[in-house]
């Protein structure tokens, strides 16, 4: 699926701004990396490819979780960057560490970002206490210049499996149904640090049940204000006896909250002064199920509603409504998409629907009507619109072939791309219509495939990363002073 959605009740963690119960050095030399360019876009925030100006930076092949991860050992499952040809391919001759540490999270969710001059990432921390034993249950939050030269650990989390994301100021993290932040504004970029000095930490939202967040598609330093800023989510109210919760959106830094929906958004004004207690059925309780950003100024949300009568809570839909910065949620513009609860939903936009699983089917809803769309059970991957034609990409059970339907002309199965797909836990990513995965070879570097380019004939894999036990062996020799 698209990188940029994240909908879920999260774990319990603890954050620790300087890892003061671990032990470690801070020795974070590299050598200078030529090129980067800090001022322009960074194009697919959030997944394991991130394009900026000249350059995609990558998570180098898939190694899963490791029991060693010292600065400038890692090779395979670091950041890397290579120079984009003109044509839009990748010149592999260019590729070279840019982040010495294994980038692995449990989490399928799990990405890095590129703010202006920096990178932002995950790493196990595998410190030891003072027994000697290493962790099994920290993460260090950290940035790394683009040019390699400065690296900071911002923070550290006692979790691998917290949801987070990254933002211009602050890291997120769900801790159960509360939205915490690391804030790092503050922190000096004039030289590298291991204890998070000048980063706080503090609370966003409380008592969140379901909620969304997403990267913008395209981020500039200094550019104006985007519905991506905002963390959309149902909020339970503080009386336990009310039949009835909210829908709500607050900017990462804090700085706007609001109430898009709450008990009186479906009530006349006459209604609201007899009281909502006597309209049960147009008082609802929501859950986000999905979100899809349109643009800077508008976002759809997909979310099921039910009504409380009595002790008896019910379920009468699932809906979609857009939501702007200007006009916020208007009830007049929602669409039902089905009397069902529908637990799976992808978006694809506010007039082309989305497609939804039931039965173990998937439907595609068009904004009017629902149609079956694939008749079985698979993976989906991403909707993808080339030339007013709407696709949906996907996988079955082998999950070494990508399929595609048309959703606009309702087209039979066709086979896109053979031999390509690793049973990995991060197993897909896009950057417009580049379809990237690692593949199943030995050393199972990042592979990509432009879908847009397709005509009729099966694609096979083009190789991002062409490298071998050689290339790991002559790194190591290159850096072994270093780490």
């Amino acid at each position: 699926m698209k990188k940029r959605l994240l909908i879920v009740v999260a774990l319990v963690a603890i954050i620790v701004i300087a890892a003061l119960t671990l032990t470690a050095c801070n020795k974070f030399k590299w050598g200078k990396i030529d090129g980067g360019d800090p001022s322009a876009a960074s194009v697919s925030n959030g997944g394991y490819v991130v394009e900026q100006g000249d350059y995609v930076y990558f998570v180098n092949g898939y190694v899963g979780s490791v029991d060693s991860n010292d600065w400038g050992a890692a090779y395979k499952q670091s950041i890397m960057r290579c120079k984009k040809n003109a044509d839009g391919t990748y010149d592999n001759s260019t590729a070279t560490v840019v982040v010495p540490k294994s980038i692995y999270y449990n989490s399928a969710k799990a990405g890095f970002a590129i703010f202006g001059n920096f990178i932002y990432y995950a790493t196990p921390n595998l410190e030891k206490d003072k027994t000697g034993a290493a962790s099994t249950t920290h993460t260090d939050f950290m940035r790394t210049s683009l040019d390699g030269t400065l690296t900071q650990r911002i923070a550290t989390l006692n979790s691998r499996t917290n949801d987070f994301m990254f933002t211009p100021t602050r890291i997120l993290y769900f801790d159960g149904t509360t939205l915490k932040y690391i804030d790092f504004s503050k922190m000096s970029t004039k030289k590298s640090t291991n204890n998070g000095s000048g980063a706080t930490a503090g609370t966003l939202i409380e008592s969140a049940s379901t909620y969304f967040w997403a990267y913008d598609a395209e981020y500039t330093a200094g550019q104006g204000a985007s519905i991506a800023d905002y963390i959309f989510y149902t909020k339970s109210v503080n009386n336990s006896y009310e039949k009835y919760n909210e829908l709500k959106a607050i900017r990462y830094d804090g700085s706007d909250e609001k109430t898009l929906a709450t008990f009186s958004t479906y009530l006349s004004e006459a209604e609201v002064a007899q009281g909502y207690t006597n309209f049960p059925e147009k008082v609802f309780t929501f859950s986000l199920k999905n979100a899809v950003v349109e643009s800077d100024t508008q976002i759809t949300l997909y979310y099921t509603k039910a009504i409380q009568i009595g002790n008896s809570s019910t379920v009468i839909g699932t809906f979609q409504n857009k939501v702007t910065l200007d006009a916020g949620f208007v009830p007049a513009n929602e669409k039902m998409i089905s009397t069902q609860d529908i637990s799976e939903v992808v978006g694809i936009s506010y007039d082309k629907g989305c497609l939804y699983a039931s039965d173990s089917k998937y439907y595609y809803f068009n904004g009017t009507d629902s149609n079956l769309a694939i008749g079985k059970s698979v993976t989906l991957l991403t909707t993808l619109t080339v030339e007013n034609s709407t696709y949906v990409y996907y996988t079955d059970s082998d999950k070494e072939q990508v399929y595609r339907v048309n959703l606009t002309t309702a087209d039979n199965e066709t086979v896109i791309l053979v031999d390509c797909i690793a049973d990995v836990t991060y197993a897909a990513d896009f950057v417009g219509s580049k379809y990237f995965y690692f593949g199943e070879d030995e050393y199972s570097y990042i592979h990509y495939v432009d879908l847009s380019k397709f005509t009729g004939e099966e694609l096979t894999a083009t190789l991002l990363g062409k490298f071998n036990s050689e290339d790991q062996a002559s790194y190591d020799a290159e850096h072994q002073d270093e780490d």
